[in-house]
């Protein structure tokens, strides 16, 4: 399935009859892709073991992906399990900030500036192109291409304006369905876990062998029976996380953005209750997690957080949910031949590692245009 992907991973640069060609040559060329690309991950499951044991086990990176195996496309599990066994994970010095930052430093390199701090709320379009952007402080910018790092309800909805766009892309977008979004527990703990035993750097628990239950009750706020991605963050070797003898430990699990009170002391009384059921069921794996002696700090996070922090819709961090009538998401380009889109909701799909495939995409589109190799 790898191979496959990355056997056409340049047909986003493709247009015409050159991008039909490819395309109609794909059940000869990429003949796993064709005959998994309509196919669930319990699908997959189904094929290759008996044992719902085993099936539950071989497909539980669910948790990490998105959708319970029923739902979830087949593709992104055989082509993630591949990279993940062969590329192995990585872990950045510093915390993903560095990364962050890096980028930005090669950007001031090169000639650029980085604004943070700064929101733009309009892309100017005029005569069906985009001449650059407003800041909220009434600061236009122009510019010959417009790359969102951003949700397309955002860019469409907020940016653009949809008059400026086909009523078919606004239609399409309206109608994908987003995916989920996070509950998840930051703890600064006044133990050293490494030294009790506990060497793992992530753990995917879930409290029951059927997913979809496992699923439906995160989000319905059933954090007792449902799933938890457990990362101990102090355990891949970067002194920034903890003093010596402590740890921290965060925890996540799916949730609904519409289960959340919008009321402010309903809220955090609620988001206080679910955290620590969420914790109960990590404890599970590690007990000492419940005890609340040993929790010096706690960071909760929920779908309002995200959408506070991030302006994603609805506070979604996995763009549009990864079935298999939705893995093609929507393209980098837009109907507007000089605006882009990158991030979570695009074609080269979700995390980190994805997200700087959407930008390079983006990136790569431009240079296309520009006539540059």
């Amino acid at each position: 399935m790898y191979e496959d992907l990355v056997s056409v991973k340049d047909l986003f640069r493709y247009t015409g009859m050159k991008a039909f060609f490819v395309k109609a040559q794909v059940p000869l060329k990429q003949k796993t892709f064709f005959e998994y690309k309509d196919k669930t991950l319990q699908d997959l499951l189904d094929e290759c073991f008996i044992s719902e044991e085993l099936k539950a086990v071989c497909g539980h990176a669910w948790v990490y992906y998105g959708p319970p195996p029923s739902d979830e496309t087949a593709i992104i599990p055989m082509a993630a399990t591949e990279a993940l066994l062969n590329d192995g994970l990585w872990h950045i010095m510093g915390t993903s900030q560095n990364l962050s930052n890096a980028y930005a430093e090669r950007i001031e390199e090169l000639g650029g500036t980085v604004k943070t701090g700064t929101l733009v709320t309009e892309i100017i379009i005029e005569d069906g192109l985009a001449r650059g952007v407003v800041t909220e402080y009434g600061d236009v910018y122009t510019a010959r291409y417009v790359v969102c790092n951003t949700d397309p309800h955002q860019m469409i909805f907020k940016l653009i304006g949809e008059e400026n766009l086909p009523e078919d892309y606004v239609t399409r977008v309206k109608e994908l369905t987003p995916a989920n979004s996070l509950l998840g527990i930051y703890l600064g703990l006044n133990i050293d876990l490494t030294a009790l035993g506990y060497d793992d750097g992530e753990i995917l628990y879930g409290s029951s062998l059927d997913a979809d239950l496992v699923y439906d009750n995160m989000m319905s706020g059933d954090y007792e029976n449902g799933a938890a991605s457990i990362s101990i963050y102090t355990n891949y070797g970067d002194p920034i996380y903890a003093p010596p003898g402590k740890s921290v430990v965060v925890i996540d699990a799916y949730s609904d953005y519409d289960y959340w009170p919008k009321d402010p002391e309903e809220y955090q009384k609620l988001k206080e209750e679910k955290a620590w059921e969420q914790i109960r069921l990590a404890a599970e794996v590690i007990p000492e997690l419940a005890n609340p002696e040993y929790v010096e700090e706690m960071v909760v996070m929920t779908p309002l957080t995200l959408e506070e922090y991030t302006m994603n819709y609805r506070g979604v961090i996995y763009g549009f949910y990864m079935s298999p009538e939705q893995w093609q998401k929507i393209p980098n380009n837009t109907p507007i031949d000089n605006v882009f889109i990158a991030g979570n909701w695009t074609q080269g799909w979700h995390g980190i590692s994805a997200c700087q495939i959407n930008g390079w995409r983006a990136a790569r589109l431009i240079l296309d245009m520009e006539g540059i190799e």
